[in-house]
Parts: structure tokens; C-alpha cells; sequence
């Protein structure tokens, strides 16, 4: 009987110890399974809003860019604009590209010839923004330029008329790397996101990326019913069956996931993140084994007793309590740590006087493993600066004046570098109400931190650019005014010299007259500064010029050896003087300060003629420019000089406007002609300058080249051109051999138009800047009321005049244009074109293959 009864009572025992580990089993399972899903939830949550976030940046910074009137036309500015935009938003950006109303690539940069004039209105989403004009963001798809990209369109409007679209291609592998590949709970959790069609965007399994997940899945209906509720944008949590291929074996899995809808624009993805359950059983493996051990133990002291006899009970009582308490503790130990061990943030437990009592795994993005912080002061890691305000809170908390607090502060990583946290602290408290402990929560913000100051650098820059702008139209009207001043004396000067006998005063009232010259060339140029036009024109020896400039910086040049290698046979510049002076003396200058603090300063100068290229170099052996600085010493207002003279490498007196550089740029560029600088640290600096050369009659190889492609010739031509050495050179090469034709020459547009109302021209060679109140198209216009057929040739650099030529010449198809300087070849070609043909380019081509 008494066997029987401890038969039953065992049998009745091992019952229940069963029962109580399946449910204590399985709570421990489904709260496992409740928070492993919040985890992800908040993975996905935290992705979807950094995505939104991305995008809405992208779609702001676009529609302000797009709104810039230079970007709308595509001129020299907005070029550039878009150009900086691309440098100052590298996050993830491959590139932008300005498109027409057609869908047609008008400029894209980073520069790709081969892109240009390419159509991509057949794109899904270009398609799409050509429609409604409004912005659009596109799939992941593959790029005319040849990687994945996802593009985000803004509309351009033009005096609200749709003039096409502004686009940023931004590499999806850098989105997908930046707010999903760092998505992970344990070894086996990933994340992966699907657009609205259920196309997979993302996924860590080789070959699913780019598949239809109704496809990829189609053999797990779990799969399938969560694909649609993620098509109709729903946000849920499942879990679902999966065959994970491992080596040549496929093991069946069971996921656990949470999905959510990220709304980007008019569009929206869906991100879903997924951990296996498997690897989350394997975490309670331990808490399993120590409540198999409590039960077994429990099973065989409570048989014991129970065999001994009843008056065991109260002990076997008082164990059981025991061993229940001794489980709920291990179950919260368990949980926290598996809380702290895998979150981001960090979280870190504080005695009263803020030393370490526990930090969380995470502290190892600042370099720490936990187990080095235990018992050092938190104020240890804390950025000095930061370190007043987190006492101050301190001491409020030790005095029961504070129980928890909000705020923004720095900690310094073992390396030494700065991180950012947003974080709160709660204190708690005795029985006796004094400080206990602290514990802290905080988000590690630095690369938020590092987009505002991106942002605020962004906004500095276009205020910087709005200021430039400012100064040069103050510029303008001030060298406008100051023109008038030099008019006067320049017209007393030559009054003096005329009765002036005295041969010294002479010399002196010659050399204001020349300084009256050089102050109107400059002034010119302050002009050219405040708004783009072209070169004045003439032919002149740059060897001559050159020492004119040095006559000029005599005086600064006294103590300096100054070596001219002069080439032989360099041919005239065709060039506008001044701006060419201007750049001179802007570089010789730049040498005369560099070699400042030179014991034996030398500047060498050097001209001569290559490949039908005039070349000047500037060689000095003063202080160099550091490397880091080449690339920037063309920006506007940027200097070394004076108070950014950090080395000590010029005197003290320097001082530089930061424009000088950034002038002889844009001049010699006016000229078709190009600007490179070499330089060496403390070993000295080569700027060397190279302008085409343009020859005032063609050469033996170009009449050739002319008579072997039968050219028109004998034909009547007016030429409109108030530029004498221009108009000279035209002259001779139209009315000699091979082309022989007959010229008027027209200085004005009131000549122009006088002239084609008398005489019947075949072909009319015009210049868009002309004297006088008429200009060029103008006599384009006048010239079209009564003629729509005659050939029409614009010559011209003006920025104004090619930003409309190219809408003129749809519209027209006898005309066409060349920017000046323009060759002799280039010249015929572009009248042979006109005159045998109607439209340009179906004319025979000149050009010596």
C-alpha cells in the first residue's frame, strides 16, 4: 500500500512537474517570441523612418535646387551649382542629371559625354513625372550610366511652363548597406524589402533580389498571404515556414516577422525583418536545462519526503518558495541581459556618485568592452565641455531635487574620437530618500549630428555664393562710375601732352596717360566680373605684353631676378588685351608674393608655340601651395594670404582677395584656352597658360584642305562685325582663294540693316554684340520679316545669346552659330554647311580627317 502510494504520488508528481515545465516552457517561448518581434519591430520602424528621412532630404534639397533660375536654363552657373550640389550631397549619390520636357539628358555630372542627348523617356518613371510634372521616385532599376540606382525626379518649371526634370540617381547598394545590412538579430535575423509590386529591392539570399516574391515563394503560402498584405500596404507581424539551403541539404525553418510600409513620396516599399526561431530556442537551451534540473530536483526531494512522511511538508514547502523565487530572479536576469545585449543604445547603471555599476555590450562602438568600465567615473568618456552640465545634473540628483532628465551630450571613444548621444537618466532613491542609483539610456545621434552640420555647411555656402553675387553687381556700378572718373583724366592727360614742351613732365603726364589705359582695362574687367561677356578682340605679341606687365610691377619686381626665355616665332594673339593683361599681372603677383621670404627670389617667364598653341608659363621658387590646396585655389574667394596664412609662408603686409586665381581662370577660358598649376611645398610653383592661336590668312595646309573639298565659292555676303581685327581676317580669307567671294562689311547693326535692304546677299555672317542700340538679333530679326530662307551665321560668345541660339535654331533650320575665338576651318565649313543645305550639318565638313 505504501509503495502504491508513493507510486501514485510520484506518478502524480511527475505529472505535474511535466505540466508546470511545458507552460512555464512555453510562457518563457511566447514572451521570447513578443520581444524578439518589438525588437524588430523597432529595426523596422528605425529603418523606415532613416529611409523616409533620406528620401524627404533628397526631394527638399532637389526642389530648392531645381528652383534656381541657372539650373532652369542650364547655364554656366547652374552647371556649376549642380555640379556643387553633387560634392556637398555624397551620400550614396552617383549622380544628377538635368532632362528636358522630351526626356532627353541635356547635362549630367559626374561628366559622360556618352550620356548626353541620350532618351529616357521610356523609363517607367520618367514616363510618369512627363505626365503629371510632379516628383517621382523609381524602382531600383539599372541606370543609363550602368548601376543599380534608385532615381528621384523633381519637375522644372520655366515661368510656370513644365522644362523637364531634375534627377539624382543614388546608388541603392549605399541605401542598402546603409539602413538594412546593419539590420540583424543573431547570426541567422536579416532584413529584406520589396516595392509595391512585391518585386524583392533587397535581400541577403543569393538570387532573390530582383525576383517577384509571389514567384521566389510561391511554394510557401505563409509567405504568400504576408506578400499580399505587404502589396496592399499593411503592416503586420507573422511568422512563416522556409527551406534554408545549407551546403547541398535544405533544412526547414521557422521565421518569426514583422513588416511595415516605408512611404517614399508617392510610392511606397516594404521592409521586412525576419529571425529564425530556432536561434531564438537556443537561448532558452540554458533556462530550459536549469528548469529541467529544478523540476527533476523538485520531483525526486519532493518523492523523498513525501516517503519520509507528512511531516516533511512544511520543509518541502518552505523549498518549493524557495526554489520559485530562485527561478522568477534567474528569468529576470535572463531577460535582461538578453534586453541590454542586443540593443544599439547605450545603457549603463550609475552608483551615487556616477561611477560604472554596469554597462551594457554596446559600449563597444566607443572602443570599451563592459568589463573595462566597471568602476571608472562616467565622467571619464564624457567630452570635456560637456562635463559642467552632467555634474550640475548630478549634484541636483544627489540633493533629491531631480528624479530624471533629457539631454544632449558628447563621450569620447577610446580612439579618441567624438561621439554624439540623445539620452535620459533616472535616479533612484532609499527608503531614507537618498541617491541610489542612476540609470541611463542614450541613442548614439553623430551621424545625424553630421548631416546638420553638412546641412548648415550647405546653407553657409549658398549665402556665400548669394553674397558673391551681391559684390560683383556693386562691383559693376562701381567700375561703371569709376570709368567716368578715368575718362576725365585720361582726356586732360592728352590734352597736357600736346602743349606740354618740358621733356621730364612729359615722361610723367605719358605715364599717367598709360596708368588712365591700364585702370580702364581693369575696370573693364570688374565689369566682366559682374556679368559674363565676351572678349573684346585684337592681335597683339604676348612678348610685348608681358613686359608691359612687368614695367607695370617694376617696382615690386626690384629685388627679384626676373628671367624671361622668350620663344621664337610666337605668332600674334587674337585676344581681348586687357582681360589678358589682368590675368598677367594677377599671376605674376601671386609669384612677387610667394617669393617674399625668399634669401634669392628668381621668377622665370617663358613663352612659346605648340600644336598650334600659344604657352606661357610663370616659374617662381617662392613658398608653393600646399597639395591639399590645389585643387581649391580656382574657387572664388579663396586664399592663403593674410589672416589664412597659418605656415608664415608670405610677409605679414600680404593680403589676398581670394579672386585673382578665379579670374585668370574664367578669362583664359573666355579665350578657349586653358589654366594648370604645378606646385611643391617650400620648392616654388609653375602656372602655366596655353590660348589658340588664330592666324590672320589661311594656311598653305588649310587652302588645301579648302580646295580639296570644293567648297562654295563667289557667293555675295554681308558680314556684320564692329571688331576691325576680326572683320579684317574674315574679309581676306572670304574674298581670296579658294572661296572668292564678295563682302560688304557692316560695323553696326543700323549698317547691317541699311545694306540688306539695298543688296541681294547670299549668306549673312553676324555678330550677336554690336554698338549701338541694335544688336545682333535685332538685325536677325529685321532680316526675317522679309527673308525666311538666306543663310544666317552667328558669330558670338555671349552667354546670353547661347542659352537662346539653341531654342532658335529648332525653330529655324538656315541658321547656325559658332562661339568666338572660332578657327579659319570651323568658319568655312560652318558658311559651306549653311549655304548647301538647310539645315547645318548637311554640308560637306571641311575638316582634315
Amino acid at each position: 500500500m505504501k509503495y502504491r502510494y508513493v507510486a501514485l504520488v510520484g506518478l502524480g508528481l511527475l505529472s505535474f512537474c511535466s505540466y508546470m515545465f511545458y507552460v512555464s516552457y512555453e510562457d518563457a517561448k511566447e514572451k521570447a517570441i513578443a520581444e524578439l518581434n518589438s525588437r524588430q519591430l523597432i529595426l523596422a520602424e528605425n529603418a523606415k523612418n532613416e529611409i523616409e528621412f533620406f528620401f524627404q532630404n533628397i526631394n527638399r534639397f532637389m526642389l530648392k535646387l531645381s528652383g534656381s533660375k541657372h539650373v532652369i536654363d542650364l547655364d554656366e552657373i547652374g552647371i556649376n551649382e549642380i555640379n556643387v550640389a553633387l560634392n556637398i550631397r555624397p551620400e550614396g549619390i552617383k549622380a544628377i542629371s538635368r532632362i528636358d520636357e522630351s526626356g532627353m539628358i541635356i547635362y549630367t555630372t559626374p561628366g559622360n559625354t556618352e550620356l548626353k542627348q541620350r532618351d529616357v523617356s521610356d523609363q517607367k518613371h520618367v514616363k510618369k513625372i512627363l505626365t503629371t510634372h510632379q516628383p517621382v521616385v523609381s524602382d531600383v532599376f539599372t541606370a543609363v550610366q550602368g548601376y543599380r540606382v534608385v532615381a528621384v525626379h523633381v519637375p522644372v518649371f520655366k515661368e510656370n511652363r513644365f522644362h523637364g526634370t531634375l534627377a539624382v540617381l543614388i546608388d541603392f547598394l549605399s541605401i542598402s548597406r546603409q539602413f538594412l545590412q546593419g539590420i540583424r538579430i543573431g547570426e541567422t535575423g536579416y532584413a529584406w524589402m520589396t516595392n509595391r509590386e512585391g518585386i524583392e529591392l533587397y535581400c541577403p539570399v543569393p538570387g532573390h533580389t530582383g525576383n517577384s516574391v509571389f514567384e521566389s515563394y510561391k511554394a510557401f503560402p505563409d509567405i504568400i498571404s504576408m506578400a499580399k498584405k505587404m502589396t496592399a500596404g499593411e503592416q503586420g507581424i507573422t511568422s512563416y515556414r522556409f527551406d534554408r539551403i545549407r551546403e547541398e541539404s535544405i533544412q526547414p525553418v521557422k521565421k518569426h516577422a514583422v513588416y511595415l510600409p516605408i512611404r517614399i513620396m508617392d510610392s511606397f516599399w516594404t521592409i521586412v525583418v525576419a529571425s529564425s526561431e530556432d536561434e531564438l530556442l537556443d537561448t532558452l537551451v540554458g533556462y530550459r536545462n536549469k528548469l529541467i534540473l529544478i523540476m527533476g530536483l523538485f520531483l525526486i526531494c519532493s518523492c523523498l519526503f513525501s516517503y519520509l512522511s507528512m511531516k516533511a511538508w512544511g520543509i518541502v514547502r518552505e523549498e518549493k518558495e524557495r526554489r520559485k523565487a530562485e527561478k522568477a530572479l534567474r528569468k529576470s536576469q535572463e531577460l535582461f541581459k538578453l534586453i541590454t545585449g542586443h540593443t544599439s543604445s547605450l545603457f549603463s547603471i550609475h552608483d551615487s556618485n556616477g561611477i560604472y555599476f554596469f554597462a551594457s555590450p554596446s559600449h563597444r562602438q566607443l572602443g570599451y568592452l563592459p568589463d573595462e568600465l566597471i568602476g571608472k567615473s562616467g565622467l571619464e568618456l564624457v567630452f570635456e565641455e560637456d562635463i559642467p552640465v552632467l555634474l550640475n545634473y548630478l549634484e541636483k540628483a544627489q540633493n533629491g531635487e531631480l528624479s530624471n532628465a533629457t539631454l544632449n551630450y558628447r563621450l569620447k571613444g577610446k580612439d579618441g574620437r567624438i561621439h554624439y548621444f540623445h539620452g535620459s537618466f533616472g535616479a533612484a532613491f532609499t527608503a531614507d530618500g537618498s541617491l541610489d542609483r542612476i540609470v541611463s539610456v542614450a541613442e548614439n545621434i553623430t551621424a545625424l549630428k553630421h548631416a546638420q552640420i553638412e546641412k548648415v555647411e550647405a546653407l553657409t555656402l549658398a549665402a556665400e555664393i548669394k553674397k558673391q553675387a551681391l559684390v560683383g553687381q556693386i562691383a559693376g556700378k562701381m567700375a561703371h562710375d569709376f570709368n567716368n572718373v578715368l575718362g576725365a583724366i585720361m582726356g586732360n592727360t592728352e590734352l597736357a601732352l600736346l602743349d606740354c614742351k618740358d621733356h621730364q613732365m612729359r615722361e610723367r603726364l605719358e605715364l599717367i596717360y598709360q596708368q588712365t589705359i591700364r585702370g580702364k582695362n581693369l575696370t573693364k574687367n570688374l565689369v566682366a566680373f559682374a556679368k559674363d561677356q565676351e572678349p573684346k578682340q585684337e592681335y597683339f605679341k604676348i612678348d610685348e605684353k608681358i613686359e608691359l606687365v612687368i614695367s607695370l610691377l617694376k617696382k615690386d619686381l626690384e629685388s627679384i631676378d626676373v628671367v624671361r626665355e622668350y620663344g621664337e616665332s610666337v605668332p600674334e594673339l587674337l585676344a581681348d588685351p586687357g582681360m589678358i593683361e589682368h590675368a598677367l599681372v594677377n599671376v605674376v603677383q601671386n609669384s612677387i608674393h610667394a617669393t617674399g621670404l625668399e634669401e634669392t627670389p628668381r621668377i622665370i617667364i617663358r613663352t612659346s608655340c605648340r600644336d598650334e598653341r600659344v604657352h606661357i608659363e610663370v616659374e617662381d621658387n617662392g613658398c608653393g601651395i600646399p597639395s591639399e590646396f590645389l585643387e581649391k585655389i580656382f574657387d572664388p574667394s579663396f586664399t592663403l594670404k593674410g589672416g589664412k596664412d597659418l605656415s608664415g609662408a608670405y610677409k605679414p603686409e600680404i593680403k589676398g582677395t581670394g579672386y585673382g586665381m578665379s579670374n585668370v581662370k574664367k578669362y583664359i577660358e573666355q579665350h578657349k584656352g586653358h589654366v594648370s598649376v604645378h606646385s611643391v611645398q617650400s620648392q616654388g610653383t609653375v602656372v602655366s597658360l596655353n590660348l589658340p592661336v588664330i592666324k590672320k590668312e589661311l594656311t598653305d595646309k588649310e587652302i588645301s584642305i579648302v580646295e580639296r573639298h570644293a567648297p562654295c565659292s563667289e557667293k555675295y555676303i554681308l558680314l556684320v562685325e564692329d571688331e576691325p581685327a576680326i572683320s579684317d581676317v574674315q574679309y581676306g580669307i572670304l574674298t581670296h582663294s579658294p572661296c572668292n567671294h564678295r563682302v560688304d562689311i557692316a560695323g553696326n547693326g543700323q549698317i547691317a540693316i541699311d545694306l540688306f535692304e539695298r543688296n541681294e546677299y547670299d549668306f549673312i555672317s553676324l555678330d550677336y554684340i554690336l554698338p549701338g542700340k541694335i544688336n545682333g538679333m535685332d538685325v536677325y530679326r529685321h532680316i526675317r520679316k522679309t527673308d525666311q530662307t538666306i543663310p544666317i551665321l552667328f558669330i558670338s560668345g555671349n552667354i546670353e545669346f547661347l542659352e537662346s541660339i539653341q531654342v532658335l535654331k529648332q525653330k529655324d533650320p538656315n541658321i547656325d552659330h559658332l562661339s568666338k575665338p572660332c578657327n579659319h576651318i570651323d568658319y568655312l565649313n560652318s558658311i559651306n554647311q549653311l549655304l548647301l543645305g538647310p539645315a547645318p550639318g548637311s554640308g560637306t565638313d571641311l575638316t582634315d580627317h
